[in-house]
């Protein structure tokens, strides 16, 4: 079997044709009927944990309700750095994760969900 997988740098797309490839060879590697593959729709949010942070950045972020990319991208990084439990190193994961997908924080934005 041969799959080929063309996809942009985005991570959120390879994350996406990793779960279809997963989908179509679990059930030859376990002699079990196949499955559906896992698609999400381009419309809906994209959840934070579908990128690369650690759990205690992702646990700083939703205990303050921001879970999704477009909450995040609202917030500036001085209102990140106020967070409970979010320091300069959960700072540089979430720009890291952002600008590998070609997104940055908007510093001077006030609007903040957090």
């Amino acid at each position: 079997m041969r799959i080929v997988i063309e996809a942009p740098d985005d991570l959120a797309e390879l994350l996406q044709a990793r779960q279809a490839i997963d989908a179509l060879l679990h059930p030859l590697m376990f002699n079990e009927p196949a499955r559906a593959p896992v698609v999400r729709d381009r419309r809906s949010p994209v959840r934070l944990r579908e990128l690369v942070l650690s759990v205690r950045t992702l646990n700083a972020l939703a205990a303050e309700s921001i879970t999704t990319l477009d909450s995040l991208l609202k917030c500036r990084t001085s209102d990140l750095m106020r967070l409970p439990g979010f320091g300069r190193k959960s700072l540089d994961e979430v720009r890291g994760a952002l600008e590998s997908r070609g997104q940055h924080l908007q510093p001077d934005n006030p609007e903040c969900q957090a």
